[in-house]
């Protein structure tokens, strides 16, 4: 019974691993976009050269259906446009993203044939740039990187943007946290046993069937003409 379950529990999950491993490489994920309608325009000022007056710039009106990219940070990282008239997208699929407190957040990707496990931790823009490493073992490497170098918001600010998507190039600076691992490798763990366990099953019929034994319980059979195994019952 524990035998039959495990076979059952390891086919499942290399069945599953698999078809994760197909669509990393066949489907695309869309990066989720700021509901444009229901964002809260900027407020901004600004003075006339001339009079010294100050005025309200118009809030932006975006063109209908576009998208603006809600994590920013994301966007830089994977080196993909951060707005335009759709939303950007990956190759892969997005698995899970969770919102951490104190600026961070997390992603888990599977694309293009393996499993990746991303947190953005914000830093200040004007600091340090994360020192990139990279450690590699036989099917899985742990990382850092930065989002860039150096981010000054000042260079992407738009004064008539909306109050979200400045927020969220305010946490686009951030260190990179990376591990990844090949798919190959947990495929290959899992179906081991099961595969294993149909190649040993296929191969003991034979010999049982060349030295005309039950199949079931190896049982000899030189001159049984009943059809039945007398030790357990099975037919032959």
């Amino acid at each position: 019974m524990i035998r039959k379950a495990l076979i059952l529990v390891t086919s499942l999950a290399a069945i599953s691993i698999g078809a994760l491993a197909v669509m990393s490489f066949s489907c695309r994920s869309e990066f989720d976009c700021l509901d444009l309608a229901d964002c809260v325009p900027m407020i901004c000022t600004g003075t006339d050269s001339s009079t010294g007056e100050s005025y309200v710039i118009e809030p932006h009106m975006y063109p209908e259906d576009y998208c603006v990219v809600e994590d920013a940070g994301a966007a830089l990282w994977w080196k993909v446009t951060r707005s335009g008239l759709s939303a950007p997208s990956l190759p892969g699929v997005t698995m899970h993203h969770q919102e951490y407190a104190k600026g961070r957040r997390a992603y888990v990707y599977a694309s293009r044939g393996e499993c990746l496990w991303v947190q953005f931790t914000i830093r200040n823009p004007a600091g340090p740039a994360p020192v990139q490493s990279k450690k590699n073992f036989i099917a899985f490497s742990i990382e850092r990187d930065g989002t860039d170098s150096r981010i000054y918001l000042s260079s992407y600010i738009d004064p008539q943007m909306c109050v979200d998507e400045y927020k969220s190039l305010c946490d686009a600076v951030a260190t990179v946290d990376i591990v990844r691992v090949q798919l190959w490798l947990p495929f290959i763990l899992f179906a081991a046993y099961p595969l294993t366990v149909l190649v040993t099953g296929i191969y003991r019929r034979r010999i049982r069937r060349k030295r005309n034994q039950c199949l079931k319980c190896a049982y000899d059979l030189t001159g049984n003409t009943s059809g039945i195994c007398p030790e357990c019952g099975d037919s032959v």
